[in-house]
């Protein structure tokens, strides 16, 4: 399976993000992740890409060669064309949800291990740079859903600021 694009979008009255991808065999996939999930693949997600970036160089450029694919990540995004529709859907046309994510790294790829609710496994094989896509894309979604998971991927100004105000909330409403 080689993947050919990445879509992600929150959807409000599931509280989900609804995970699409297609390949280059005109297969489209359609996954439900809940918070829960995606803060694990976030989190072991990032960890797999400092750990690659780290292989070549020191700490605080690993940091600064992030940023800068990130933001080249970013533009590529808004300026690609949108996503298209495969013929093919190898699960279903209804997304099925995702109960657990591995994602493990052998000396070339990146393969993202997603558990479903049918008990089907569905192991998609990706390079770093696409890892870093799908990093994006759903760091983006749940922004959008507002869950404020991973506050280092964020500019941190809006979350501290959401945390300091539930904080301060939650004072008040014990005492």
């Amino acid at each position: 399976m080689t993947i050919k694009q990445f879509n992600a979008n929150w959807v409000r009255h599931q509280d989900r993000i609804l995970l699409r991808f297609n390949t280059l065999q005109d297969q489209e996939y359609r996954l439900w992740l809940t918070r829960h999930n995606l803060k694990g693949l976030l989190e072991d997600a990032q960890k797999l890409i400092q750990s690659s970036i780290g292989k070549t160089h020191r700490p605080e450029v690993a940091e600064l060669i992030e940023g800068f694919q990130k933001q080249k990540i970013q533009n590529k995004i808004v300026s690609g064309v949108g996503f298209t529709h495969s013929k093919s859907y190898p699960l279903g046309e209804k997304p099925l949800l995702i109960t657990n994510i591995n994602v493990l790294s052998d000396s070339r790829l990146v393969k993202v291990s997603f558990q479903l609710v049918s008990k089907q496994k569905v192991e998609v094989p990706m390079n770093i740079k696409a890892l870093q896509s799908l990093v994006y894309l759903l760091e983006k979604s749940q922004e959008t859903a507002g869950w404020f998971l991973d506050n280092n991927h964020t500019d941190g100004s809006s979350s501290n600021r959401e945390n300091d105000l539930v904080a301060e909330t939650f004072k008040k409403l014990v005492h």
